[in-house]
């Protein structure tokens, strides 16, 4: 029985001597053993007769000197920014920058103002361009056919021979039934026109000098809620009184056409009007009597009274906006704009 003790003590002091790593996490109790067996400890020695730890030559999971690649320090170890630069890596490059990886310059797919290639729609010979005088010839374009000659677009004799028979306007009156205030009417060539703005206080329309120069509405007002029209006569009553209408963008055409060149000179007011240098009164010839009554902004705020004139069409030219006509004080024309909606203009009738 000592002789099993001896043997015992001695193998845990030569496991604490010279066991520096061992296998199955050290020495471990033999379950075949009984007790006071000097096999009870089983377990691996280094030393003398087995000097190689497995750890020192192969550190693997379990070992205490076990440094995995994934650990930044450890053998193996490969930096991720390295090999994929993403957001918080120092090397990342994003694809917006200039410069970067996978950069791709806005300006070549999508040439815009402030782009070295934008090429603006309006500039001869940059796609979408469309030669204005396709779409409306006037004075100085090459297919240009003024309304003198005969076999034009819009011949008028009265142009060439204003005072010929039937060429001067036909002044009058009428009475609006709705409020009983009274407005001039004039007749040019086969339209009859108000020779005044429109001055009925309709919902949503608002004043900047009503006396001078009418009251202005947004073009759902001046439309009264009905759907956009460009036939002539346009078939839309909107804010007008009984037995009128607001013109179609096709019958502004035809006042002018009518008219001929300077039409703006021509058609405005020869009173009213802030002066610009080199540039004619309005001479008023057809009794028209167009006014600078300037608009107005949805925030209330009102605008170029005394220097421009802004009337609505019948006639939208898309979801938001709507074709309206204009006199200025600094030219001889009426000409035409698309205009958002929700500004507030003046409005000529005209006669059923």
């Amino acid at each position: 029985m000592k002789k099993q003790i001896l043997n015992t003590i001695g193998l845990a002091v030569a496991a604490a001597l010279f066991c520096v790593t061992c296998s199955d996490n050290g020495l471990t109790k033999n379950p075949n053993s009984e007790a006071g067996d000097a096999n009870a400890l089983t377990g691996k020695f280094y030393g003398k007769d087995n000097p190689t730890d497995p750890c020192v030559a192969n550190p693997a999971p379990g070992c205490s000197n076990y440094c995995p690649s994934t650990q930044e320090g450890c053998p193996g170890y490969v930096d991720p920014c390295v090999a994929n630069p993403t957001p918080g890596c120092s090397n990342y490059c994003p694809s917006t920058q200039e410069g970067c990886p996978g950069y791709v310059d806005p300006c070549v797919a999508n040439p815009t103002p402030g782009c070295s290639n934008y090429c603006p729609s309006t500039q001869e010979g940059c796609p979408g361009y469309v030669d204005p005088c396709v779409a409306n010839p006037t004075p100085g374009c090459p297919n240009y056919c003024p309304p003198t000659q005969e076999e034009c677009p819009g011949y008028n004799p009265c142009i060439a021979n204003p005072n010929a028979e039937g060429c001067q306007p036909e002044i009058g009156t009428f009475t609006d039934s709705r409020n009983g205030r009274s407005y001039k009417k004039v007749t040019i060539g086969t339209q009859t026109w108000m020779a005044e703005n429109l001055n009925f206080a309709a919902e949503g329309s608002r004043c900047y000098d009503c006396d001078k120069y009418g009251r202005l509405y947004n073009w759902s007002t001046a439309m009264g809620g009905v759907s956009s029209s460009n036939r002539s006569p346009s078939g839309v009553q909107g804010v007008c009184p009984a037995g009128w209408h607001l013109p179609s963008d096709a019958e502004w055409t035809a006042l002018t056409d009518f008219v001929g060149s300077t039409a703006g000179t021509k058609l405005k007011s020869s009173t009213g009007w802030n002066s610009y240098s080199g540039v004619p009164a309005g001479t008023d010839e057809y009794g028209f009597s167009a006014l600078p009554g300037g608009y107005g902004s949805s925030d209330g705020s009102f605008g170029d009274a005394g220097n421009l004139g802004n009337w609505w069409s019948a006639t939208e030219s898309g979801a938001y906006g709507a074709r309206g006509r204009y006199m200025n004080h600094n030219y001889e024309y009426v000409r035409w704009n698309n205009y958002s909606k929700t500004r507030l203009f003046s409005v000529r009738c005209v006669q059923n």
